[in-house]
């Protein structure tokens, strides 16, 4: 079975079989990343979540961070 024909399968299989599969699927993955990778990722969102937690960054909407966005490619 080709890559697509396997693709095809399991996306007409029932939502709780296809969540199932995708769990597997990402846990065989998870095994091959490096732990120290996840280590400082999770140091990252750590850190981050403390800086808007404690009022040390300012939050900008999402419209206004598209429009600075747009307006530079623009340029």
């Amino acid at each position: 079975m080709s890559p697509s024909e396997l693709e095809v399968a399991m996306l007409a299989l029932p939502a709780e079989e296809r969540l199932r599969l995708a769990h597997l699927l990402f846990d065989s993955v998870e095994e091959d990343v490096d732990a120290g990778i996840v280590e400082a990722w999770l140091g990252e969102v750590n850190r981050r979540t403390e800086e808007v937690v404690n009022g040390a960054v300012e939050l900008v909407p999402s419209e206004e961070v598209f429009r600075k966005g747009c307006d530079k490619r623009r340029r």
